[in-house]
């Protein structure tokens, strides 16, 4: 079994939504940085079980690699 190393925590995750700057354009997923920042709160709970989950599978979405 594999001890994964890495945890992200929601905080963690909050944190870096909060510093978000407002003024650059959406990336891929066509989400724009202030409705991110927004809803840091919100989001940051869903978004760090999906990262862990990802990193216990130890596989990224299509989409993340091409982002």
């Amino acid at each position: 079994m594999i001890k994964q190393l890495l945890h992200i925590k929601e905080k963690q995750v909050q944190n870096i939504l909060e510093k978000l700057k407002i003024s650059k354009s959406p990336g891929p997923d066509v989400l724009h940085p202030a409705f991110l920042k927004e809803l840091a709160p919100e989001l940051c709970k869903p978004l760090a079980l999906i990262f862990n989950n990802n990193l216990k599978l130890a596989k990224l979405p299509t989409e993340w690699k091409n982002g």
